[in-house]
């Protein structure tokens, strides 16, 4: 079985482009979307903490399979979300896998939105 063929959803990705408010001068979140239509895989995680050697991250409760998305900086996460089928979830940590020198695919650990 191939990896392609375990990818049985889509979802977009969005980036945050903040913008001003004209009436009050403070910045409000505008987003608006980088990729759409991304074969992925989404299944639920238990939780606990997500270690990396330099930071500790946030509850994941969700971790997403898909291929590397041209648009998104995996460095920059802060600035995305993804969106499947309307449901919202926040990015904590994309894992860059590779096949010896050729990137293979993203795991992503996501946090739903409320």
């Amino acid at each position: 079985m191939s990896f392609d063929s375990l990818l049985n959803q889509k979802c977009d990705f969005d980036k945050n482009t903040p913008s001003e408010d004209p009436d009050s001068g403070q910045e409000i979140e505008s987003w608006a979307a980088v990729a759409s239509d991304i074969p992925c895989r989404l299944d639920p995680r238990s939780g606990g903490l997500v270690d990396n050697p330099q930071y500790e991250y946030e509850k994941a409760t969700h971790i997403l399979f898909t291929r590397s998305v041209a648009g998104v900086n995996h460095k920059e996460i802060k600035y995305y979300r993804v969106d499947i089928e309307g449901i919202k979830y926040r990015l904590l940590l994309i894992k860059d896998l590779a096949e010896t020198t050729v990137r293979h695919h993203w795991e992503i650990f996501l946090e739903l939105l409320g």
